[in-house]
């Protein structure tokens, strides 16, 4: 056989077959999140994160860090931005890009040891409450200032530094995320502490950097998509059940 004629017949051929697609033709999301891996909560809330960004086309990549470090995280770019935040965190970083749409909330609560009776935010201002909570929390950062204790309170690190504070009578009032703060407290069977009241429900959004605005438009029809599928409250009753 003629070789021309082979080599045009074997180049007709390869011009037909699909191209092999390449693994990293995926596009993955690097994002920051204040919960580590042994986090309850980040094991029930993170597969379906990661079915949403598959559903839309892309891989996640959580790393763990306090939130006051995941900001710094995005804002130098070391991250593609920030899984879950409220909403006025945009005020915080401008810069960045909201997905439009939410699949997850937190509730805001006050714990204490003491027989307090609280039933609003202001009670928190009187003066000689020691309060604290977890840096990195800009919904209590807003509200401490609005009723003039922002300067007044102990921030720290770590859930069980503030629980920890609590015990050994170094807080009056421990201000925090109630899953998680309710959940810690049952592992290390601090009965004593209880609920003083909740402070306020508010939806978590994920943010990106500005270069990935259109994979955030993508994003959030994929939320929409999943909260018509009742995914918000499957979330929030494994977390009950877990509590």
């Amino acid at each position: 056989m003629n070789i021309n004629l082979i080599v045009n017949l074997l180049l007709l051929l390869s011009l037909l077959l699909p191209l092999p697609v390449s693994s990293d033709s995926t596009a993955t999301y690097t994002m920051a999140f204040p919960r580590s891996k042994n986090d309850f909560s980040r094991q029930l809330i993170e597969p379906v994160f990661v079915e949403a960004f598959k559903r839309a086309g892309a891989e996640l990549n959580i790393i763990s860090c306090p939130p006051l470090t995941c900001s710094i995280y995005v804002k130098q770019g070391k991250v593609d931005g920030e899984l879950l935040r409220a909403m006025f965190y945009k005020h915080k970083l401008p810069g960045l890009v909201a997905v439009d749409a939410s699949i997850y909330s937190i509730t805001f609560s006050a714990y204490s040891l003491k027989p307090l009776i609280m039933t609003r935010t202001e009670d928190l201002a009187m003066p000689e409450l020691r309060i604290g909570y977890m840096r990195g929390l800009f919904w209590l950062d807003n509200e401490l200032r609005r009723i003039g204790k922002h300067n007044h309170v102990t921030r720290f690190d770590h859930w069980n530094t503030g629980i920890n504070m609590l015990i050994n009578d170094k807080l009056d009032v421990l201000l925090g995320i109630q899953h998680t703060i309710e959940h810690r407290l049952r592992e290390n069977n601090h009965n004593s502490v209880h609920r003083l009241m909740n402070l306020k429900t508010i939806p978590l959004y994920t943010f990106f950097n500005q270069e990935h605005k259109d994979f955030a438009k993508k994003m959030e029809s994929v939320y929409r998509e999943m909260k018509s599928e009742g995914i918000e409250a499957e979330i929030q009753n494994k977390i009950r059940n877990a509590n």
